[in-house]
């Protein structure tokens, strides 16, 4: 029985093998990931990728997958637990912020700015004052 999680280390992409349902990532030390056809089209070879499996034994079931690009461009894969209502940030842009459930890569919640939402809001304003 596992009863602690390993942390997760940054790896750097070497190589990818695609295959018809799903694509390998080769990281520079040898290991691999395993990853949907989709998800691995966002990755480039030196992207460092951080992970975390899920480890049921210690009541963790949640995978993360961060992908960190050269260009500096970030992608997050995760399981979102609670997501607040829409409301509107400093700056007055419409937002959700959402919970990452029992998160292993250092992040607690995640700020999704949405245009969507301000849109619906006032939609129901009118629709109230009607």
């Amino acid at each position: 029985m596992i009863t602690e999680v390993p942390r997760p280390v940054g790896e750097r992409v070497a190589r990818k093998i695609e295959h018809p349902a799903f694509t390998d990532l080769l990281f520079a030390s040898g290991r691999s990931l395993r990853l949907s056809k989709y998800l691995a089209s966002c990755v480039e070879p030196e992207n460092e990728v951080r992970f975390s499996l899920p480890v049921e034994s210690c009541g963790f079931n949640s995978p993360e997958l961060l992908v960190k690009s050269s260009s500096g461009r970030w992608l997050y894969q995760t399981v979102i637990g609670y997501a607040a209502k829409p409301r509107t940030d400093r700056q007055t842009h419409p937002c959700v912020r959402a919970e990452i459930q029992d998160g292993r890569l250092g992040l607690a919640c995640l700020h999704l700015p949405c245009a969507l939402c301000g849109t619906i809001s006032i939609v129901r304003s009118a629709i109230a004052t009607m």
